[in-house]
């Protein structure tokens, strides 16, 4: 009774490590198709966003570039072993999300990749 009373604590003690990297991560990128809507996109993704550009394409078209934070694939699991045996809250101690730039051209998804610092 008491292991799981610990293992409930440390559960609950690093949630915020667990959930979001959880929820939010690479592995929805799988997900993606070209030609998605943006509603379609943020449904998979389910993620905040920044809007870095919005415009028209020489075609006339509209041109929207998104940034979305995400998150590693293991990152869920690798704070969970971590905040066990150390029972604290672990979302600082993995800090390894990554910025990937979406691009659509007239509301459909383009193409997507991580984006790379100049």
């Amino acid at each position: 009774m008491k292991a799981l009373i610990a293992v409930c604590a440390a559960l609950m003690l690093s949630g915020c490590g667990v959930v979001l990297p959880a929820k939010h991560n690479t592995g929805d990128l799988d997900k993606l198709k070209s030609g998605m809507t943006e509603q379609q996109v943020d449904q998979v993704l389910d993620s905040h966003y920044v809007t870095l550009h919005e415009g028209e394409t020489a075609e006339g078209g509209n041109t929207v570039v998104r940034l979305y934070d995400l998150y590693g694939r293991n990152t869920a699991i690798w704070n969970l072993l971590l905040g066990i045996p150390t029972f604290t809250v672990t979302w600082w101690l993995v800090p390894d999300t990554q910025a990937y730039e979406l691009v659509f051209v007239d509301h459909k998804l383009k193409r997507w990749a991580l984006d790379e610092p100049e």
